[in-house]
């Protein structure tokens, strides 16, 4: 039984633009996931799914020191997504919300936070972080990036750092929380193919209006910052 099966449904205006649907295919399982890019209309929606949160009932196995950085890194992914600086991408499958990326792109693009979202307890939607984090590189090629640069956490749940190395990202020093890696200009492009060919990625025509709007019947998710940042 899912997560939100067990609460109350809200209708959330939600107020970002469709830029692109992606599909994967992972053990057999074929998954599709759409790609919103939020504005500051959407801050209301990521308040109110910020409140949401039980992650001690969404992650009942993580020890209470990872529960409280996960709680720590998933509040400022929230609020970096809302700052009108950046720029917040979330990912929706069957209309949930399963992924957020906050980044800032420019010659050097600075990953803020991507964080995935379950659906259920310790259960989330196949590839829905590395939609977002190919997404993140198509930025990055887009702005002409020659670094992207971001801080993984270290001991998290899903091992972030070991994940960020598979998608071609380098350590280049460590503290005692984090560590800071990066990936050059001639390995994003290399990255870009690899993700073309794991994800299939297609931008969606956009209509004359600034945004498009859309309600949505949500289920108020528990959200929980799992395999990135």
């Amino acid at each position: 039984m899912h997560v939100n099966s067990v609460n109350n449904y809200n209708s959330l205006n939600f107020r970002a633009q469709k830029i692109a649907k992606a599909k994967n295919c992972y053990k057999g399982l074929t998954t599709h996931i759409d790609i919103y890019r939020l504005n500051e209309s959407d801050n209301n929606f990521l308040k109110k799914l910020l409140d949401s949160i039980d992650l001690k009932r969404l992650l009942p196995d993580i020890s209470n020191d990872k529960l409280k950085l996960y709680q720590d890194v998933f509040r400022a992914g929230i609020f970096n997504a809302m700052d009108s600086i950046n720029t917040a991408y979330i990912a929706m499958s069957n209309n949930t919300p399963c992924a957020l990326l906050a980044l800032q792109p420019g010659k050097t693009t600075n990953f803020l936070d991507l964080v995935s979202i379950p659906i259920d307890k310790n259960k989330k939607v196949n590839w829905a972080s590395q939609t977002l984090l190919y997404q993140a590189f198509l930025d990055s090629k887009k702005a002409n990036a020659n670094t992207i640069k971001l801080e993984a956490v270290k001991d998290s749940f899903g091992n972030p750092v070991e994940k960020y190395k598979e998608w071609g990202l380098e350590a280049i020093s460590e503290g005692d929380k984090y560590v800071e890696m990066h990936c050059n200009r001639p390995n994003i492009i290399r990255q870009l193919g690899r993700f073309s060919e794991k994800i299939g990625y297609k931008k969606v025509k956009q209509k004359n209006t600034e945004q498009i709007c859309s309600v949505y019947r949500f289920v108020l998710l528990f959200f929980s910052f799992t395999a990135f940042r």
